[in-house]
């Protein structure tokens, strides 16, 4: 942990560094710090903010069947893309129609 690190005390997030200088987090040495108080602590670590959320996949995709474990083949149009199902390969529209996938 070193002044960069950003961590929450008292419900706020913000850098040890800030939190030094408000008093409310003090170094112990060796790179530790500890809260300031009654009841002193180490600071809990803020986790990074999450990232934007993925674009959804179309299950019935090539891309989002391969992520379902089948295996595809692309055809020259969108129509002519086929799925492996009980060893052989078929259109996925028709495999749809018929619910094999």
């Amino acid at each position: 942990m070193d002044e960069d690190t950003v961590v929450r005390v008292r419900g706020i997030a913000a850098t040890i560094r800030r939190f030094v200088r408000m008093g409310w987090v003090e170094e112990v040495g060796n790179g530790q710090y500890l809260t300031t108080g009654p009841h002193p602590r180490v600071p809990f670590e803020e986790p990074p903010p999450a990232s934007p959320k993925a674009t959804e996949v179309d299950p019935y995709s090539l891309r989002g069947l391969q992520m379902r474990g089948y295996y595809v083949m692309a055809g020259k149009t969108h129509d002519e893309d086929r799925v492996m199902i009980g060893g052989g390969y078929f259109r996925i529209t028709e495999a749809r129609k018929h619910g094999l996938i």
